[in-house]
């Protein structure tokens, strides 16, 4: 696995503004008292992560690769070396065929806590039989790459080499995308009636 540069201290300017605002298909997600200091977890935003992969290894013998990317969060960890911790989806793009080059259209949403460390892990399989999930034995690992969030977030586009079975090139790239999610504003129209008012002029 690509190891990470240490996480910043502070989020990027353009996200720390809006800090105190506050599953997946196949091929085919607080307040707090104003008196008491919030939880560095309650500092957060929502993000999408937009993926593409460059020379994707080709695993078909008649035709290209048929990738998928399922996105994976790291959860219950101890610490930042990852101990203790067990990885789960939260996310994947949708699949294309014969393409080594793909651009994926579905976006991976995930919050982003600026005070914590949050590792994601990006798998690229090959599509090989639609009416199985591609972890059940439908599909062939094509490259994977684990990074921080926060590093998408400030170097974001943020560009990484595959891996695969611990080998480091030769297995294309990830170009991985992070766009906050704008709040969402609504107007709402009210039209107020009302019967049987008193009589108040005189």
């Amino acid at each position: 696995m690509a190891s990470a540069p240490p996480y910043p201290t502070a989020p990027p300017a353009h996200m720390a503004a809006a800090a105190a605002s506050v599953p997946y298909p196949t091929s085919g997600g607080p307040s707090y008292a104003a008196s008491a200091p919030p939880a560095a977890a309650e500092f957060k935003t929502r993000v999408q992560l937009f993926i593409s992969c460059k020379k994707l290894v080709d695993k078909d013998v008649l035709s290209k690769s048929d990738p998928i990317c399922v996105v994976d969060m790291l959860q219950g960890s101890i610490d930042a070396s990852r101990a203790g911790g067990q990885f789960r989806e939260v996310g994947r793009t949708e699949g294309i065929q014969d393409n080594l080059n793909p651009e994926f259209a579905r976006s991976v949403t995930v919050d982003y806590y600026f005070e914590e460390v949050q590792h994601l892990r990006f798998v690229v399989y090959d599509i090989d039989d639609e009416r199985r999930d591609v972890r059940a034995g439908g599909g062939e690992l094509l490259g994977e790459v684990t990074t921080q969030l926060s590093q998408i977030v400030t170097k974001s586009p943020l560009v990484l080499n595959l891996t695969y079975e611990g080998r480091t090139s030769g297995f294309g790239t990830i170009k991985i995308t992070a766009e906050e999610m704008s709040a969402i504003n609504e107007d709402i129209d009210m039209d107020w009636t009302a019967t049987k008012l008193d009589k108040m002029d005189f």
